[in-house]
């Protein structure tokens, strides 16, 4: 069998094509400077890149923070995105454990234009766009990819909606988040709590919980400064991640030692405790929105075992 990119363009069978962008937030930034920031960013889709053509793509593009992969198989594409997105994120842990370095991936379904390596066309257009409006390591598929999955995975996926700048909002299937916890730890609970009073919600890994003024998020926090999708808070890679979606900003306060930092369509770990300010800055004397604690379940012990 002749593989699909050695055959003529009018020949060639439709292809997946995924795009992969790891975002250089700022946080990364601040926490570990301009030159370590970048080095860890062009090492990561480096590693990235190794690990999708492991994985049967054909890796046409990569420079420092996002690369294009081609595969025959829309399982096998969305398979390696998930590997991707597992791989990165164990393997930047220990080097900056205190900041969000992820992958943002997008994948869609057609055939290609140019020849090798220069290919071009509609479907790598909205690999990309899909990857660029992933959010906090999101993977997202067109609809294109989706009706190539076999039925048991297509079940799995969340239909979502995004804003396309051409064409207004769009529909777009998101691969849930995985539930990974280190070797030996627990799982943990993630409690929120409003200043004024009202029951504690408490998140467990698997939820997805949407803050803002829509009357269907998890969180409705109603005031004109507060988007209606404003951010998202899941867990992914053993923590609870908050990710930024609004115009305004949030705003995360860590506990006791008074550090605010800004998120700006940017995402943070949840860690310990504090408070979440959302659409405006946080003010002397003023309460947060929401209070925070992550915690382990009830009756479970450091060892994993009950109490």
């Amino acid at each position: 069998m002749i593989p699909f990119w050695k055959k003529p363009p009018a020949a060639r069978e439709p292809v997946v094509a995924l795009s992969a962008e790891v975002p250089p937030v700022h946080t990364v930034f601040l926490a570990l400077g301009e030159q370590r920031a970048r080095e860890v960013l062009q090492r990561g889709t480096q590693r990235l890149a190794h690990l999708a053509a492991a994985q049967g793509g054909i890796v046409v593009r990569t420079d420092g923070s996002s690369l294009l992969a081609l595969f025959e198989q829309a399982e096998v594409a969305l398979r390696c995105a998930q590997a991707l997105r597992r791989d990165l994120a164990r393997w930047v842990r220990p080097i900056a454990q205190d900041v969000d370095v992820h992958v943002d991936i997008g994948l869609s379904w057609g055939r290609l234009q140019g020849d090798p390596p220069s290919y071009a066309g509609p479907t790598l257009v909205q690999a990309n766009t899909l990857a660029a409006e992933a959010l906090g390591g999101q993977i997202l598929l067109d609809a294109s990819v989706v009706q190539q999955l076999p039925a048991p995975l297509r079940e799995t996926l969340c239909h979502v909606q995004r804003l396309d700048m051409v064409s207004g909002m769009a529909e777009a299937w998101m691969v849930p988040p995985e539930e990974e916890t280190a070797p030996g730890a627990d799982p943990l609970w993630l409690h929120l709590q409003r200043p004024q009073g009202g029951a504690e919600q408490i998140v467990t890994p698997g939820q997805v919980i949407h803050i803002g003024r829509a009357g269907d998020a998890q969180v409705v926090v109603e005031r004109e400064d507060v988007s209606r999708r404003h951010a998202v808070l899941l867990w992914r890679d053993g923590d609870y991640t908050l990710t930024d979606l609004s115009t305004n900003g949030t705003w995360l306060q860590y506990g006791r030692s008074g550090v605010v930092v800004r998120l700006a369509r940017t995402a943070a770990v949840l860690r310990a405790a504090g408070g979440l300010y959302f659409g405006r800055a946080p003010r002397a004397g003023q309460p947060p929105d929401l209070r925070f604690l992550v915690s382990r379940p009830e009756g479970v012990t450091s060892g994993g075992s009950s109490g």
